[in-house]
């Protein structure tokens, strides 16, 4: 149902709060005169609303807010002319508020001879779960703390008014021009994730503690409104409002990397441009680069006015042509691959791996990898078919079992897999949580429900991993609640399915069990069953190899061998008798561990200072058969 608000005619609404009022979920709010918000006071929304502006003229009132937005699935504000008020706010989002905010052909502008230091952010948003979508609209100040927010065809931030900052999880920006903004995430401990392409900016972009990446970044030339070079400092001033706003020393600043990307996990920016045109008026500075990992490719960085500067940071460089000079501080690695740069003084062999990468380089597992890589693409692919909106795969869920023996690397691939889906933008966060039934079961009826929803929310927008989930089979005599906690995640593991992954871990025939005799939800939930198979005798001697080489254990030729030989003979010994080799690569790693503590005792006898530094960490023949010892009795 349309409400018209303003103009001529019977069952008009008078004012946007009375409209508002009159709303119910899906109606339009149908603006056919200029609109003075805050005349009849605040319009307050609890439902999904479309506002039709008409292009009409909507301005607030000094100090005010002109619209709430408290509840409500999908909020639209379409077609109109903001025109804000000293100190005002045109929409205010509430903590309360889950849904989407939509901005379409929105433009917002500043009430003439108003002090600019009063000229506020279009909206506010103190809902962490929140969505903004602005679309082919104009803000030239916005500062909001967002969940997710997608910006397209529009300009965001302006170089002659106050600071802009969007604190999010996950941003998408596309085709729009942005300066004078900081772009960081709203958690202090986990990264946000940015994707962009095709961004324009006069300069002054911070970007903090993300991760992403940007295609074709281009920095403009400072003008006029006029788009003419400024012909002298005088009037380059005077394009600013106020002497707050002019650029510190008359330099323009592009653009600042500050602790984004990760380990693994370079901030990648491809097609990188710069004005070439130097000003006689005011000074450039192309990059900072602080605490980062940078990965720049198919760029040219022209010569500026002042240094770049880098500090403790790595950056790679691919078919880079940078002119310009670096002032670094800190401990500098970069890679140039048929690039030049200053930074050549810099170059180190380091390379990082991608947690696919990671993942395809554990030895054996060839079936466990090849069906993570399947789920991380097709979970990759859905995430974007969602975010335009595009049919997804059916009864597609991330949620698995992980089934197979201690030691096999169970724990290790579940939390490279949700760096994998962090990487690739499906989950918005790094979170790993590991859990086991003492996090989920309580000791009092009604405590075990509430418990586990805790903990699983705790994980959300990450990993959550559930070791020896059979523990939650619930006991057959005696009080136990186990089965309140496996009713709970049936419950939540369906509402989360698109915010997180669960995992449920532990050995095959008891996982089984547990899936067939406990809640009837869990299969369905829980579909994706990975197999890890027990390492055989020649996996168990690479990972010997590797971990000794891990712990910086020197071998010399004819120890190498031996070690081999004698671990084999316990494999023999162990497996032969009957037994199982208990643990996998764990028990591996407690053999290394026996060697270690084998050769200290043994120099621990003797003076220290006569030990030479590869004496101390060389383990000899007679360490190998002490520990050999120990385990073939």
């Amino acid at each position: 149902m349309a409400i018209k608000v303003g103009g001529f005619g019977f069952g008009r609404k008078k004012s946007l709060r009375s409209a508002v009022e009159a709303s119910r979920k899906g109606d339009i709010i149908d603006i056919r005169s200029r609109q003075l918000v805050e005349k009849a006071g605040t319009a307050i929304v609890t439902t999904s609303v479309v506002f039709e502006g008409n292009n009409q003229r909507i301005q607030t009132r000094a100090n005010g807010v002109g619209v709430i937005v408290k509840s409500g699935e999908r909020i639209v504000f379409r077609n109109m002319r903001i025109v804000l008020e000293a100190r005002s706010n045109f929409l205010a989002i509430q903590e309360s508020f889950t849904g989407e905010i939509i901005f379409d052909n929105v433009v917002v502008s500043y009430k003439r001879g108003i002090d600019p230091r009063d000229e506020y952010t279009v909206l506010t948003c103190s809902s962490q779960s929140a969505s903004v979508t602005i679309r082919n609209s104009s803000f030239p100040v916005i500062t909001a703390v967002v969940s997710q927010i997608q910006i397209e065809n529009s300009l965001v931030g302006s170089v002659r008014g106050n600071q802009s900052q969007l604190l999010l999880s996950q941003g998408r920006f596309k085709q729009s021009t942005a300066s004078n903004l900081v772009v960081k995430s709203m958690y202090s401990d986990v990264k946000g994730r940015v994707n962009a392409s095709n961004i324009e900016s006069y300069g002054q972009l911070v970007f903090s503690e993300l991760i992403g990446g940007i295609y074709s970044l281009s920095f403009k030339r400072m003008t006029d409104k006029k788009e003419n070079p400024f012909e002298s400092e005088k009037k380059f001033h005077k394009y600013f409002k106020h002497d707050v706003y002019i650029p510190n020393k008359n330099i323009i600043q592009y653009v600042t990397f500050d602790n984004v990307g990760g380990d693994s996990d370079p901030f990648k920016i491809q097609n990188l441009i710069f004005s070439t045109l130097n000003d006689v008026v005011y000074g450039t500075l192309g990059m900072n680069v602080e605490n980062s990992h940078l990965s720049l490719l198919s760029s040219n960085i022209p010569y500026f006015d002042y240094k770049n500067q880098i500090s403790d940071s790595v950056v790679q460089l691919e078919k880079v042509e940078d002119n310009s000079q670096w002032q670094a501080n800190g401990t500098i690695s970069v890679s140039l691959l048929n690039s030049t740069s200053q930074l050549s003084t810099y170059v180190t062999g380091n390379s990082y791996l991608s947690a696919i990468d990671e993942i395809e380089s554990y030895i054996g597992l060839e079936n466990v990898k090849s069906q993570l890589k399947q789920l991380v693409s097709l979970a990759k692919m859905d995430s974007e078919r969602r975010s335009r909106s595009l049919q997804v795969t059916k009864g597609f869920s991330m949620h698995m079992v992980f089934s197979g023996s201690a030691g096999t690397g169970k724990t290790s691939m579940a939390k490279l897999l949700g760096e994998a889906l962090y990487e690739n933008g499906v989950l918005p966060t790094n979170r790993f949580v590991v859990a086991t039934r003492k996090d989920l079961v309580a000791g009092y009826v009604g405590q075990t429900a509430e418990k586990t929803h805790e903990l699983i929310k705790s994980a959300k927008g990450g990993v959550l991993f559930i070791d020896e989930a059979y523990s939650l089979l619930p006991k057959k005599s005696g009080n136990d609640f186990a089965s309140e906690a496996v009713d709970q995640l049936v419950m939540d593991s369906e509402e989360y399915r698109d915010d997180m992954v669960i995992i449920l871990a532990g050995y095959t025939e008891e996982m089984k069990e547990f899936i067939e005799e406990s809640n009837t939800g869990l299969a369905s939930r829980f579909k994706t069953w990975i197999e890890f198979p027990d390492y055989d005798l020649k996996e168990l001697l690479k990972i010997l190899l590797m971990i000794l080489e891990s712990q910086g254990v020197v071998l010399t030729a004819k120890t190498q061998t031996e070690v081999l030989k004698s671990f084999k003979r316990i494999y023999e010994y162990v497996v032969g008798t009957g037994g199982k080799l208990e643990g996998n690569a764990r028990y591996v790693r407690n053999y290394v561990q026996d060697l270690i503590m084998q050769k200290d005792l043994r120099l621990s006898t003797g003076n220290l200072s006569d030990i030479k530094d590869d004496e101390l960490m060389r383990v000899e023949l007679h360490d190998i058969k002490q520990v050999e010892q120990k385990y073939i009795k």
